[in-house]
C-alpha cells in the first residue's frame, strides 16, 4: 500500500494538484472534537478531512522537496537496518 500512496501522490504532484498529507492520529483526534458521537464512517471521515482542510490548520501542501526527503528518510532507515542486521551476523 505505501507504494500506492507514492503513485498516487506522484500523480496528483506531477498534475499540479494541491496535495496535502494528513496524520491519521491528528484527523482521528479532530473528528473526535467536532462530535460526541462515536460514528466512524467514510462519509465522516470524508467530512472530517474536508473540515480539517477548509479550516485553518496551518496546513502546508505536500512539496516535491518534501515528497523526495520522504523518500530518503524511508532509505536510509532501511540502509540503517541492514547494517544492524549485518553487525548482529558478525
Amino acid at each position: 500500500m505505501p507504494g500506492e500512496i507514492y503513485i498516487c501522490g506522484d500523480f496528483l504532484l506531477d498534475s499540479g494538484l494541491p496535495t496535502y498529507v494528513l496524520n491519521p492520529l491528528h484527523t482521528n483526534l479532530y473528528r473526535k472534537s467536532l462530535s460526541l458521537r462515536k460514528t466512524k464512517t467514510d462519509k465522516v471521515d470524508a467530512r472530517t478531512i474536508a473540515a480539517m482542510l477548509l479550516s485553518d490548520l496551518g496546513l502546508k501542501p505536500y512539496t516535491d522537496t518534501a515528497y523526495h526527503n520522504e523518500e530518503l528518510k524511508s532509505l536510509t532507515r532501511y540502509r540503517f537496518d541492514k547494517v544492524r542486521e549485518r553487525a548482529k551476523l558478525k
